[in-house]
């Protein structure tokens, strides 16, 4: 490893070889899978870096979610195969809700053998993905940025009543029952992108863009298996910057949705496929036209090193009560690169933002520890919703009773009221260990 800094770029197709022989595992999915979508397959994107004599490498894939186990089977085998610290491969998911699949005829041995292949290659492709990024480094410098959207794109899909409680709001809207009146929104929308840039040194552009933005991804509602939102704006940014590798990480998605800025139309697969087209056309220009402009053309550095935080809940194992997350951080000079876990409300994860000590901070969610669910404030679990709705029982001491009693009916393990504050306080924690 040389003490020069570069950076490296890969991108693999993940996309199942016989999709017609699975069932896709998107939202209210009832009709038989007709393929892969043309021209938004699902991929893992992976970005490398070298400083200082130590390398790292960030993965996004086109997934719900990212199992503890299959993290740190990730880790081990890109560890094993380019010699990296296996904490300082990150990997996170997009959350797309347009991939996860199982045999459509659960008697069809071919259907059962797609379906093994499917997520055997989704594993090989995030490993290859990383590897291909290490194996490509190359002299690089890097810039980072934020940039706020001027259209919405990620909304909070939470109303509020006049009286406090809360109810989702996405698609056509809520509807409220006669004399009932809604208040104020209980969260912010999401309009906040920040950006990493990688070029080779005095480039006219870059080659590698990493995005990190708030909001659930999904436009599911079609038979075929795609990249959703995430899949058409990395194929925007490489129309607009040539040559580019495009990845797009999900920061959080608990509270908001895109649903709210285009909810899908009633009609036959013909009029959701145009919907969709439409949609995600709509949705991948109002991003591009607030971040391709925020490509810096100067200020680039090169990090003289990599620095690196790692967190994870000891005791989960034996008592049940510890809620298992991850925070996994590393420092290319100016610039901080997280991983957070699962759905986190967007005032949490502005929580962590505003105790940065970093003037750029990319949180990508969806890691290892994802399988927390909803991850919302303390208050939301007050108002009630169909978010802090399904978690376990809404404090430690109820907790206790249910676990004493030997119910765990309320997924005990998932995220409870305190959850949300303790992750944001830990990773805050992370990002002032990880600073200068």
């Amino acid at each position: 490893m040389g003490n020069e800094f570069r950076a490296g770029v890969a991108r693999v197709d993940i996309s199942p070889d016989r999709p017609e022989l699975l069932f896709l595992g998107a939202l209210h999915q009832t009709e038989k899978t007709r393929g892969v979508l043309a021209g938004n397959p699902l991929e893992v994107c992976a970005m490398a870096f070298e400083a200082g004599g130590r390398r790292a490498v960030v993965a996004v894939r086109d997934t719900g979610g990212y199992g503890y186990r299959s993290e740190l089977a990730v880790r081990k085998e890109v560890a094993e195969r380019t010699g990296l610290d296996e904490k300082l491969v990150i990997v996170t998911a997009t959350h797309n809700h347009s991939c996860g699949a199982g045999p459509a005829d659960r008697e069809d041995p071919k259907a059962g053998a797609a379906a093994k292949r499917f997520w055997e290659g989704i594993h090989r492709g995030t490993v290859d993905a990383c590897v291909q990024a290490v194996e490509a480094l190359r002299p690089a410098e890097i810039a980072a940025g934020t940039v706020r959207l001027a259209e919405p794109v990620g909304q909070c899909r939470r109303a509020r009543f006049a009286h406090g409680g809360s109810m989702p709001s996405w698609g056509a809207g809520p509807v409220a029952i006669p004399g009932e009146r809604f208040g104020p929104p209980p969260g912010p929308d999401s309009t906040r992108i920040d950006f990493l840039c990688v070029r080779e040194p005095g480039g006219d552009r870059p080659f590698g863009i990493l995005t990190a933005y708030a909001s659930h991804i999904h436009l599911a509602g079609i038979p075929y298996f795609n990249g959703e939102v995430a899949g058409a704006v990395r194929a925007a940014i490489r129309r607009h910057v040539p040559g580019a590798t495009a990845l797009y990480a999900t920061t959080t998605g608990g509270d908001l949705d895109m649903h709210c800025v285009h909810p899908m139309p009633p009609g036959d697969v013909e009029d959701r496929l145009r919907w969709y087209a439409t949609s995600a056309d709509t949705l991948s220009r109002r991003f591009c036209d607030a971040l391709v402009p925020a490509i810096p053309r100067s200020g680039y550095v090169r990090p003289t090193e990599i620095s690196h935080e790692y967190f994870e809940t000891e005791g989960h194992e034996t008592d049940r009560r510890k809620r298992h997350f991850l925070v996994n951080a590393m420092r290319l000079g100016p610039v901080a690169v997280a991983s957070i876990p699962a759905e986190m409300f967007l005032e949490l994860v502005n929580r962590i933002r505003d105790a940065s000590p970093f003037r750029h901070l990319l949180l990508m969610g969806f890691n290892g520890s994802s399988w927390l669910g909803y991850v919302g404030t303390p208050i939301a679990y007050e108002q009630g919703g169909y978010e802090t709705g399904k978690g376990p029982a809404p404090s430690p001491e109820e907790e206790e009773r249910l676990i004493a009693a030997g119910d765990r009916s309320r997924m005990i393990g998932k995220a409870r009221a305190d959850t949300g504050v303790e992750i944001a306080r830990t990773a805050s924690d992370v990002l002032r260990r990880l600073a200068p």
